[in-house]
């Protein structure tokens, strides 16, 4: 616009300097032949054409001074007027537009118009009810599309009178607005005093191109400002481009999607929103696609301003000047993430379900209404044998079911749609018959899913089940005969340990024989001796040193048989010290070396299990000592909730607990026998875990709770008590 309005100022400067021409001729003809009125009249025509010519000049410049400062296109619809009316000495005037329809419509009115033309107020615009038909004068102007003026307006053959209201019309002057070579509108003053002329003609028509340039430039900044607000209020990210790839535009949904304000993208290379190998990609063959053809789309990724991955979908298109060239780029992004990722979920939901399908241990064979053929599971082909591609060719029903009755009712039951399982033989591709359970399941299009469970182990196993049950007696029999084994063993471990007790008493009573009362016979001897009255007194102190050791070695003897058949230590200070006395004990007499590792708060809950643990102690630790060729062992005493374990460890040769367990005719390991039968019978755990070269471990797991049971008699006390009296009555 500022480049016609430039063009305008150089014609009129032009006719300035004409006019000054005009001046210096019309002082020539002053000088010349011709009369004085002629030469005044033609000297004021001049001096008024000049004048206009000014005004004109005056009123352009108006114009563009104005054009920017007025805020409206009826604001500057009424200042293009004013200064026409002011140029043209017109009384009062119209700017209108012509529409698409060819209807007028107006942009200014003089004040005297209103009224007449009925705008709804003083203010208002384009308010006049659809426009008038040009018609009369008016028509004449838009018609022929070039200006004219009449000072006689109601004899004028166009002449179509005047509304009522409408003030007199005495002369009217009216020229075309032209656009691109198509009329758009009129500029029409009436009532100049005296009647219009040529130069108010030409001085309009030359305002004309202003007045246009004016008013499409005020419509278009309205459209700019219109679609401006409105790509401020779209959704989605629209962004404008030069060529060179800077950021002109960034509106709100831009900001939205990236992160990034407008002041900070303006100006930048709009490959700083991409990542560099989607740019280049973008930039080195998108961009040629665009450019040939203005416009393309694709998906591409972006990045936030906070570093978060943007899945948009651009569409590009070239933005042309009114020649066609371009001269930049808009794209609209829209944010596609929550579709790509619902996209990724759905596929990895496909492969997911895909993947089941596959290998589910599941019969699975699927009419798909869609491509209008059957879908079989690995798993179906695995147990029937026939493939996808098998159940496509042919007749797929016949194939699994041959007879003809039996298929028809197989076909009824998936058309019924019937709930629940329902049992059908099934012939495999090799020709067997296979029992399946199917159930049928349709989907909202129409596909049916039938989905079946092999038989076969279920009917094996019934078959296992109703052999099982014609064996039960025999195995009762079986069971009897087992508890009948087992009443034998524990008659037979009674007999042992009464055998047991009978050979403990001799071996008491052959020490208390054998040694105790040797050792009393000698000292009795000696006392005899002494009754002598031996006069030689060295050799009676040598007797009495002798009496005296052997007295000392008979209590020694006393004292070391009272501890191996009942330790004091373990009725004074209970469980844990006795073990400890037994460890010393046990490295003092055999040289195995044994660790106590222990809890401090086990402690038995009767005397009677805290001898058996003892006792079973003893024995292992002596197994240790007669069989693994250990040098240290292993005591580990434990409370667990309502159990005491204690475990005893070698690393000694090891032994097979199989042949441990066997009872021969020699009773060998009769003592892991006794110890497992007593922790069995109050309802304990005897567990031994051994193997050559790899040492031995016996567990020995006994329930800590009940009443206390009463305590055995001791052996030893009795023993002794009538072996005393032996003695004491001369035996």
């Amino acid at each position: 616009m500022l480049e016609e309005l430039e063009k305008v100022r150089s014609q009129l400067s032009i006719k300035e300097q004409q006019c000054l021409v005009l001046s210096r001729k019309l002082s020539d003809l002053k000088s010349g032949n011709m009369s004085d009125n002629y030469r005044i009249v033609r000297c004021e025509a001049e001096k008024l054409t000049l004048k206009q010519q000014n005004s004109v000049l005056e009123g352009i410049n108006r114009i563009f001074r104005e054009t920017l400062s007025c805020h409206t296109e009826e604001d500057l619809g009424k200042m293009c007027l004013k200064v026409v009316e002011e140029v043209t000495l017109s009384q009062f005037g119209v700017i209108a537009e012509l529409s698409k329809e060819g209807r007028l419509y107006d942009i200014a009115i003089s004040n005297p118009g209103w009224k007449a033309c009925r705008m709804a107020n003083p203010v208002g615009h384009r308010i006049f009810p659809g426009g008038f038909d040009p018609k009369g004068i008016y028509g004449k102007v838009l018609r022929d599309g070039k200006g004219f003026y009449t000072n006689t307006p109601y004899v004028h053959p166009d002449s179509v009178g005047i509304p009522n209201g409408h003030p007199p019309l005495r002369a009217f002057l009216g020229v075309p607005l032209i656009h691109a070579e198509r009329t758009i509108g009129m500029i029409g003053v009436a009532n100049r005093a005296g009647g219009y002329r040529d130069t108010d003609l030409r001085a309009i028509k030359m305002m004309a191109p202003a007045i246009v340039q004016a008013l499409l430039s005020k419509k278009a900044e309205k459209i700019l400002r219109r679609e401006a607000q409105i790509l401020e209020q779209v959704h989605d990210a629209v962004i404008t481009t030069d060529l060179d790839g800077k950021i002109t535009l960034w509106n709100n949904g831009a900001r939205r999607l990236f992160g990034y304000t407008a002041e900070e993208a303006l100006g930048r290379p709009v490959s700083f929103i991409y990542f560099q190998e989607d740019f280049s990609v973008l930039n080195d063959k998108i961009m040629a696609s665009v450019l040939d053809k203005g416009e393309r789309e694709l998906e591409i990724r972006a990045r936030a301003k906070s570093g978060q991955i943007v899945f948009i979908h651009l569409s590009l298109s070239l933005l042309r000047n009114e020649d066609g060239s371009p001269y930049g780029l808009i794209g609209y992004s829209l944010d596609i993430t929550a579709r790509k990722q619902t996209e990724e979920e759905l596929a990895r939901q496909k492969e997911l379900l895909q993947q089941i399908f596959d290998n589910i241990p599941v019969l699975l064979v699927m009419w798909d209404a869609q491509i209008g053929g059957f879908v079989i599971n690995r798993y179906t082909e695995a147990v029937l044998g026939w493939t996808t591609e098998d159940a496509n060719k042919g007749n797929f029903m016949s194939k699994v079911y041959p007879e003809s009755t039996y298929r028809a009712k197989v076909a009824a039951s998936m058309q019924s749609h019937e709930a629940g399982w329902r049992e059908w033989k099934s012939i495999t591709k090799d020709g067997r018959s296979v029992p399946i359970e199917w159930a049928n399941i349709r989907l909202s299009n129409d596909t049916i899913l039938r989905i079946g469970v092999d038989l076969t182990e279920r009917k094996e196993a019934e078959r296992a089940l109703r052999q099982l049950n014609e064996t039960l007696e025999q195995r009762v029999t079986e069971r009897t005969a087992i508890a009948e084994t087992r009443a034998s063993q524990l008659q037979r471990l009674a007999l042992e340990l009464s055998n047991t007790e009978d050979r403990e008493r001799r071996q008491i009573a052959m020490i208390l024989h054998d040694d105790l009362q040797q050792y009393l016979a000698a000292i009795r001897f000696h006392l005899q001796m002494l009754e002598s009255k031996d006069p030689k007194i060295d050799t009676m102190k040598d007797r009495v040193k002798q009496l005296i050791r052997l007295i000392d070695e008979s209590i020694q003897k006393c004292r070391s048989l009272s501890h191996e058949l009942s330790p004091p230590v373990l009725h004074r200070n209970g469980l844990l010290a006795a073990l400890q006395w037994l460890a010393q004990d046990i490295e003092a007499k055999h040289g195995l070396k044994v660790r106590l590792e222990t809890d401090d708060e086990v402690k038995p809950a009767s005397r009677a299990l805290g001898s058996l643990l003892y006792r079973s102690v003893r024995e292992l630790l002596f197994n240790v000592v007669k069989h693994s060729t250990a040098d240290v062992a292993v005591i580990e005493v434990r409370k667990e909730t309502g159990w005491i374990k204690i475990c005893v460890k070698d690393r000694g040769k090891g032994c097979d607990p199989s042949k441990i367990r066997q009872k021969d005719g020699n009773m060998e390991g009769f003592g892991l026998f006794n110890i497992e039968e007593r922790i069995n019978f109050m309802g304990g755990k005897f567990e031994i875990h051994s193997a050559s070269g790899k040492g031995c471990t016996v567990i020995l797991t006994v329930p800590n709770e009940g009443r206390p049971v009463e305590e055995e008699k001791s052996l030893h006390s009795e023993v002794v008590k009538h072996k005393i009296s032996d003695i004491s009555a001369g035996n």
